[in-house]
C-alpha cells in the first residue's frame, strides 16, 4: 500500500520538496513582510500625519470574529502612537453588514474626520462617495471578494488583491497584523496572535503564507499563553487550531449574534485587556452570552424526514433572531447534507427577509448569487457561508433558483477525499508524521483515513452498549466507533472512515481512529 508519509504526500498533491518547506521551522523572519502590499507605505505615512494634525480616526468593524480582531488591531495600535479614534462594531439587527449612509452622518456630527473600516467597505462604492461629499476620508481594509468596475474612491484601500499582495486571499485580521507591522516597524508578537485568529475563524486557506502566519501563531501563543485567550480557550494546555476554531472563535462570533446592543463594544476591550484584573469578569460575561446561543440554536426545531426526498435544498423561514440564522443553517446543513438557508423578517423593514446560507463544496455560494441577479437586496460572504437579503414577495422564485442551482452543483464527494491504511498503520509514529503537516485548515485539510474490510467480530463493546472499539495490542493504537449502527453486527466486514488522533487517558498516550462513517460489505 506504500508507506504513511507517501500516502500523505499523494492525498495532498506534495512533492518531497513541498513538504520540506512546509514542515520546516517558521520564524518572523520567513514570513513575506508588509511590503508586498502595494502602497502601505503611503498609508502608514497618512496615519502618522493624522496623528500630527490632531485628527480624529473611527474604526468601523465587523461582528464577527475577524471583524472582531480587526477592529482589536487597530485600536491597539492607534492606542500605541496615541492616534485620537474610537471604534465601532455595527448591531446585526440594525446596521446590517458594512458602513451606512446614516451612520456616516453620526460619525461627522460626532466630529471625526477619517472612517477606517475594517473587514468591511470594499462593496461600498455609494457610502464612500457619500462620505467624500460631506468631506469625511474613508480608509478601506478588506479581504472581501471586489468588483474591479466598482473600486471605492476611498482615501487609501488595503486589500490582498487590489494591493497585489499575493494568489492568496488573506483575512482582514491578517491584513491589519501586516499593516501594524509596517507602521511600528517591528512585529508585535500579540498583533500578529490575533491576526492568526482571524485567518482561521474566516475559513481562509491555509497554504503558503497564511499556513506560515497560523503556525508561527501558534507557536507564539503557546509560549506566551496570554490570560486572556487562555480564558476563552477553557485553559487549554496546548494551542492548535482546533482549540481557535471549536472553543475561541464561537464564544467571539456569540457576541455578534446575540448581543443587539452598543455593550458589544466590551469584546474589543476583552482582547485589549491582554493580563488584567478585569479579564475575568469579562470572561464570564462572554461564556454566559455562548451558553445563551447554545441555547436558543437548540431550541430551534428541525425535521430532517421533512427534507430526505421532497426537495434537495433546505430553506427555513422562521422568527428567531438574524444573529442565529447562520448558526442553525450550519446545523441544518450538517444533518440534511443540503443547502441550508434560513431566514427571518428584518426588524427594519418588514418587507424584507434576511439571514444565511451554508454548502459545502460543489455548490459555490457565490456562483449562486450571481445567478440571483435582481432577488438580492443585500448579500456578501464566502463560498460555502454567506449573509442575504431578499424582498418577502420573492421568496418563491428565490427558492426556485435556489432549487435548480443545487440539483446542478451537487456537493462534491470524491475518492481523493481520504487516505487508505491497515489497522497497523494506526501508531505514534504515524500520528507524528501526520501533525508535522499541521496546522490543518481550508486547502490543507485533516484527512479521513479509509480501513477496508475490517472484520466487525475484532470490536468490543464500550460501556452502555452504544459504542465499540478495538485494540490493535501489537502497535497500541485503537479504533472507535461512538453511537455505532447496530445493524453491522451481523456482517463480518465492513469498510471503516475516521479521523487519526491522540488520546489521553490516565496520563496514558495512544493513538486512535474516530469512526466517522462506514460502507456495509
Amino acid at each position: 500500500m506504500g508507506n504513511f508519509l507517501d500516502k500523505l504526500l499523494q492525498f495532498y498533491s506534495m512533492s518531497y520538496e513541498e513538504y520540506d518547506s512546509l514542515r520546516s521551522d517558521v520564524t518572523k523572519k520567513t514570513i513575506p513582510d508588509f511590503s508586498h502590499f502595494k502602497d502601505i507605505e503611503k498609508i502608514k505615512d497618512y496615519f502618522f500625519e493624522v496623528k500630527k494634525l490632531n485628527k480624529k480616526v473611527y474604526i468601523y468593524g465587523d461582528y464577527d470574529c475577524d471583524g472582531i480582531m480587526s477592529t482589536s488591531i487597530m485600536s491597539l495600535l492607534f492606542d500605541h502612537f496615541r492616534i485620537n479614534h474610537d471604534y465601532y462594531i455595527p448591531l446585526r439587527d440594525k446596521d446590517g453588514y458594512g458602513l451606512t449612509k446614516d451612520n456616516i452622518d453620526k460619525i461627522k456630527k460626532k466630529g471625526y474626520d477619517i472612517i477606517l473600516c475594517v473587514d468591511n467597505g470594499i462593496t461600498l462604492k455609494d457610502e464612500v462617495d457619500y462620505a467624500n461629499s460631506i468631506g469625511v476620508d474613508v480608509v478601506i481594509f478588506d479581504h472581501h471578494p471586489l468588483d474591479v468596475d466598482n473600486i471605492p474612491n476611498a482615501k487609501f484601500i488595503l486589500h490582498p488583491t487590489y494591493s497585489n499582495f499575493g494568489p492568496i486571499n488573506l483575512s482582514a485580521g491578517a491584513v491589519c497584523f501586516y499593516f501594524s507591522w509596517c507602521m511600528l516597524g517591528f512585529i508585535d508578537d500579540y498583533l500578529l496572535v490575533l491576526g492568526m485568529i482571524s485567518l482561521i475563524s474566516d475559513m481562509m486557506e491555509l497554504r503558503s503564507y497564511n499556513h506560515d502566519l497560523v503556525k508561527l501563531g501558534l507557536k507564539i501563543l503557546n509560549v506566551s499563553r496570554y490570560k486572556n485567550l487562555v480564558l476563552l480557550a477553557e485553559n487549554a494546555i496546548n494551542f492548535n487550531e482546533t482549540t481557535i476554531s471549536l472553543k475561541i472563535a464561537p464564544k467571539v462570533n456569540a457576541i455578534g449574534r446575540i448581543v443587539l446592543t452598543k455593550e458589544n463594544k466590551r469584546i474589543v476591550q476583552y482582547f485589549k485587556n491582554i493580563n488584567t484584573f478585569t479579564t475575568a469578569e469579562e470572561y464570564e460575561w462572554i461564556n454566559y452570552i455562548n451558553s445563551l446561543r447554545k441555547q436558543l440554536v437548540n431550541e430551534f426545531v428541525f425535521n430532517k424526514d421533512d427534507y430526505n426526498d421532497k426537495t434537495s435544498i433546505c430553506l427555513f423561514k422562521s422568527d428567531i433572531e438574524e444573529g442565529l440564522c447562520g448558526l442553525i443553517a450550519n446545523n441544518v446543513l450538517s444533518t440534511a447534507n443540503k443547502p441550508s438557508v434560513v431566514l427571518c423578517e428584518d426588524s427594519n423593514d418588514p418587507s424584507i427577509l434576511k439571514g444565511s446560507i451554508r454548502s459545502k463544496n460543489g455548490f459555490d455560494i457565490n456562483e449562486f448569487f450571481d445567478e440571483c441577479g435582481e432577488l438580492l437586496v443585500r448579500h456578501g460572504g464566502h463560498a460555502q457561508a454567506a449573509g442575504l437579503a431578499i424582498r418577502k414577495d420573492d421568496l418563491t422564485k428565490f427558492e426556485e433558483k435556489l432549487e435548480d442551482f443545487a440539483l446542478s452543483h451537487p456537493f462534491n464527494s470524491n475518492v481523493s477525499d481520504f487516505v487508505e491504511i491497515d489497522e497497523n498503520e494506526i501508531n505514534m509514529e504515524n500520528l507524528n508524521i501526520l501533525n508535522s503537516f499541521a496546522p490543518f485548515g481550508i486547502g490543507l485539510n485533516l484527512p479521513l483515513f479509509k480501513i477496508s474490510n475490517f472484520p466487525v467480530s475484532k470490536f468490543n463493546f464500550m460501556k452502555g452498549g452504544k459504542h465499540l472499539n478495538y485494540m490493535n495490542w501489537s502497535t497500541g493504537g485503537k479504533i472507535v466507533y461512538f453511537n455505532f449502527d447496530q445493524s453491522i453486527l451481523g456482517l463480518e466486514t465492513i469498510t471503516l472512515y475516521g479521523k487519526m488522533a491522540l488520546n489521553v487517558y490516565n496520563n496514558r498516550k495512544s493513538v486512535q481512529i474516530i469512526v466517522e462513517k462506514i460502507e456495509k460489505i
